[in-house]
């Protein structure tokens, strides 16, 4: 093998190890929802049903937004879409952690479903173009 070949090998090992772990926290980010709703419709003062919205406020803006992300991709480029996706989700976990009230925590939880539906769609059209 050319050093170009283990160059070009060792770039793509890298971007399939952060591709498996980004789709991993996007992934967790939704789902570690359910054990928890016990906990937050305590915390909140609510009933677990209600406090099972918040789920439904994450999946409703995940199936909003992840059909229009592709568009978006094409256009502005895979990187940008990819690495705002990350943002908005930081900000939503974040700002989740820190809710002091069950309306404020739904809205971060819609912020949470914005960034986690950019990832995959935004992950697998890059493989597409980097993967023969």
């Amino acid at each position: 093998m050319t050093p170009v070949s283990d160059k070009t090998t060792s770039k793509t090992t890298r971007f399939l190890v952060l591709f498996g772990g980004t789709v991993l926290m996007a992934r967790l980010v939704s789902l570690m929802l359910g054990p928890l709703l016990v906990v937050l419709a305590d915390e909140f003062n609510t009933s677990v049903a209600v406090a099972g919205q918040l789920a439904a406020a994450t999946f409703v803006t995940w199936g909003i937004i992840a059909p229009l992300v592709g568009p978006f991709s094409d256009t502005y480029g895979r990187r940008p879409v990819l690495l705002t996706g990350l943002a908005i989700l930081a900000i939503g976990v974040l700002g989740s952690a820190a809710s002091l009230s069950f309306i404020s925590l739904i809205a971060f939880r819609l912020l949470t479903g914005i960034g986690a539906a950019m990832i995959p769609p935004t992950l697998a059209a890059t493989v597409a173009d980097i993967l023969p």
